[in-house]
């Protein structure tokens, strides 16, 4: 959906508030239509910048409204565009501080360094050291939005464009877990360097890798919650940072719930993020340190860095060195923080006299950074060895061990200015990859031959913008910021390599499948295998080398290979790989889950991401769904598994394949509200399921009807005796109250029996409302998993929803 305030080609700032992550009591003013602050004690009002192509001058007048003398200096002052911030070079008001008395106003005129296209999008921020009180005002401008078309290339790639409508808009950092699901950041505002005081809170967005549908997850309803970039941990959760609130976020893709967020430095500005020795590391972008997070405690530590007002920006971990860049114009350098030496940070600069705002960072080839450098077209790298922390070398121009490169002007869309950000480095290819917010263009730079390769949007106004990353098939994902879309670029195979399609899998057993798929050799001699592990970055080759040949012919050839040795219960991932004389190619990405055993790990997922008519299908993990109860009651659509459940009668349906005796599970369940008299509506998960003519399992799970205003807990044998009387949640009762579940069975002679329940769109209790034991037998050996919904209205029928489902085997 196209915003009515989109939105300038340039990424102008369009907000007059801008809350500079504020510690507690700090007050954030607002600007006015006519260009000015007015603070509790003073007034800023910012004259028409006078502009040249390489710096801006601007007048501004400070007035003491308050009773006390008033301090000004330059460093009060800074100008923000895309995120990159530059401050003063010059100004008249001498070498310190300038004391206004109270009632007097003075003007003063600041000279910065940035090229004009940076001008039409930069704002003024006032964060004086004296004060609490901070804000910023839009220089003046008018960029227009403007549209062209591709131009074309010799090898064209296949762009996709995947619109986020529905969301809360202006996609940014991006993130691909290992099942290829791609997963973009939503502030719902354009950061400069923060967003509105007013701003609502923000989303995340998952593109499936299956479908391409999009999914939308709205963060908590907190104060400056909106996120700009994501990264995955080991485990596979997602976490991210919200610079307004100054918090470090972590959410469940396996639950679709915000676990938590954790507060850091107030003022910080949590920014860029990534992963080190188990360790979240992150850039302070609204201050001058790099901070380092514990997942497990929540404990955070700040490093400062060497130079004061260096405001880093991006970030990326080879190993136990974590490389970031000083955004800062002043500052303009490349640094890293070496955890194996105490932490010690060194920094590089990069180019004299400085102006740069180096962006985002990522790690290439031999560990060596590579970056982007923002207002000047330009990407560059270090090679350590042959720099000196602190030291340029020359006098003038590039630095030792510094080596940058200019993209081509783009030739397509009219632009005023261009502005290198997002980068990635593909390791297969040994590309660099980039984009080009401004002139709205993707390109990848090749190290080995100094080229480039350009490639322009349809929509010039999309403004490609830091979320730029690659999938295991070498394929390049891009938020198009402007746009409300999130684009894929598929590069062009080479001439002359072969074709190669994976197909499904096939055989699939408890520790053992069958990989097949196809390759035309295109007249080439070319080999195979196939690549497989638990995620899309494989691990494991099957057959063994050397490769297998295809031939040479000109038409499709079957091959197949038997993988063993998997483990029970577990996802893999499989691609068929072939090669010859024009190249190596790969086919899609196909997943398959080996038949689950008893033993720890998930044993039973299921997202409901499908459509089933009759029945549940399949679950993700786990095998097909056995409807016990009128199965025609019973239905999919993507989001949600439902069962009408008739006046009077219960619906019933478990996962027969898996069985276990220790248990964890959760579900996300629609409970639908019982109005008759005395009547609840019951939503179980099920445990220990054991079938024939009288099965037995315990159920457990929440129940609302008439007579209660609040969610009740319960939990029975399959006899309906209780375990325990019916607990108060304290969860409003509603219809169609979206709720978690966690339940755990434990142990046998007696059982553990464990429960709580949480609203969804909330943070899970650390405590358990039920905490019980039983010793029933029936009830003390391994059975199966499920869920159960029991309607008690004596005349209306009620629809439940099962929205997630897992199944965790514990010791």
């Amino acid at each position: 959906m196209q915003r009515t305030k989109l939105k300038v080609f340039a990424c102008a700032v369009l907000v007059f508030v801008v809350a500079l992550g504020p510690a507690a009591g700090q007050s954030v003013a607002r600007g006015t239509a006519t260009g000015a602050l007015r603070l509790h004690d003073r007034w800023i009002s910012l004259a028409a910048p006078a502009v040249s192509p390489t710096s801006v001058r601007l007048a501004v007048t400070v007035k003491d409204t308050g009773r006390k003398p008033l301090a000004v200096s330059a460093s009060d002052f800074a100008l923000s565009a895309q995120g990159d911030i530059f401050t003063a070079q010059a100004w008249n008001g001498g070498r310190g501080r300038v004391h206004l008395g109270s009632r007097h106003s003075r003007v003063f005129r600041l000279t910065f360094a940035l090229p004009e296209a940076a001008t039409r999008q930069a704002a003024l921020i006032y964060r004086p050291a004296d004060s609490r009180a901070s804000g910023s005002i839009p220089l003046n401008g008018s960029p227009r939005l403007v549209h062209g078309t591709a131009s074309p290339s010799v090898a064209q790639p296949t762009v996709n464009t995947f619109y986020a409508t529905g969301g809360a808009g202006e996609p940014w950092g991006t993130a691909i877990d290992v099942a290829g699901n791609v997963w973009f950041a939503e502030p719902g505002c354009d950061f400069a360097p923060t967003c509105s005081a007013n701003a609502g809170p923000g989303q995340i967005g998952e593109i499936k890798a299956s479908s391409h549908a999009v999914v939308f997850y709205p963060l908590p309803a907190l104060s400056g919650n909106q996120p700009i970039f994501l990264a995955f941990d080991s485990a596979g959760n997602l976490w991210f940072t919200t610079p307004n609130n100054d918090r470090i976020g972590k959410f469940d893709p396996s639950t679709g719930q915000f676990v938590g967020q954790w507060p850091v430095t107030a003022g910080s500005g949590p920014w860029d993020l990534t992963f080190s020795g188990g360790r979240l590391w992150y850039t302070e972008h609204l201050a001058s340190a790099v901070g380092s997070f514990d997942p497990s405690t929540h404990a955070y530590r700040d490093f400062q860095t060497p130079t004061a007002s260096s405001n880093p920006y991006g970030i990326a971990a080879n190993g136990g060195l974590v490389w970031f860049t000083e955004n800062n114009s002043s500052v303009d350098r490349i640094a890293v923080l070496d955890t194996n030496n105490n932490n010690a940070i060194s920094e590089y600069p990069i180019v004299l006299p400085v102006s740069g705002t180096p962006h985002l960072v990522a790690i290439g080839a031999g560990g060596n950074p590579w970056w982007t450098e923002g207002w000047s077209n330009t990407i560059a790298t270090l090679d350590p060895a042959a720099a000196t922390p602190g030291r340029c070398g020359p006098a003038s121009g590039t630095c030792s061990g510094i080596q940058r490169f200019h993209a081509p002007a783009p030739t397509t869309c009219s632009t005023s200015g261009t502005h290198t950000s997002g980068i990635a480095f593909q390791g297969s290819a040994q590309l660099v990859w980039f984009d080009n917010s401004l002139t709205a263009q993707v390109g990848s730079f090749s190290p080995s031959s100094n080229a480039f390769a350009m490639n322009t949007l349809s929509n010039c106004g999309a403004h490609p913008h830091d979320g730029l990353g690659l999938d295991g098939l070498g394929n390049v994902w891009f938020d198009e910021e402007f746009a409300n879309a999130i684009g894929e670029l598929i590069p062009p195979p080479p001439a002359g390599g072969p074709t190669v399609v994976t197909g499904s899998p096939s055989a699939v057993g408890t520790t053992s499948a069958t990989v097949s798929g196809s390759v035309n050799p295109n007249g080439q001699a070319t080999t195979y295998h196939f690549d497989y592990g638990t995620s899309a970055s494989y691990g494991s080759q099957a057959p063994a080398p050397p490769d297998p040949s295809a031939g040479s012919g000109t038409a499709s050839q079957a091959v197949s290979a038997n993988l063993t040795g998997l483990s029970p219960g577990t996802t893999y991932h499989d691609r068929l790989v072939a090669t010859n004389a024009s190249g190596t190619q790969y086919g899609s990405d196909q997943t398959f889950v080996t038949v689950a055993s008893a033993g720890t790990g998930v044993i039973a997922a299921d997202r409901f991401n499908r459509t089933v008519s009759g029945g549940w299908g399949t679950a993700d993990v786990g095998g097909p769904w056995s409807v016990l109860d009128t199965p025609g009651n019973w239905s999919v659509a993507p989001g949600a598994g439902s069962v009408s459940v008739a006046a009077t009668a219960q619906g019933r349906a478990v996962l027969g394949g898996v069985a276990v005796q220790n248990v964890d599970l959760l579900a996300e369940i629609v409970l639908p509200l019982c109005t008759g008299s005395g009547s609840n509506c019951d939503g179980y998960v099920v445990g220990r399921y054991t079938g024939g003519s009288s099965p037995s399992y315990y159920r457990v799970g929440p129940v609302q009807g008439q007579g209660r205003s609040t969610v009740y807990l319960r939990a029975q044998r399959s006899d309906g005796s209780n375990l325990a009387g019916d607990l108060n949640t304290g969860i409003p009762a509603g219809a169609g109250v979206v709720l978690w579940v966690r339940v755990q069975f434990q142990g046998v002679n007696p059982t553990a029996i464990r429960a709580r329940i949480w609203p969804a769109g909330t943070i899970e209790p650390s405590t358990w409302l039920l905490s019980s034991t039983d010793a029933t037998s029936a009830e003390q050996i391994a059975g199966a998993v499920g869920v159960r919904a029991r309607n008690e209205d004596t005349a209306a029928a009620r629809t439940f929803k099962f929205e997630s489902y897992q199944a965790t085997a514990l010791p």
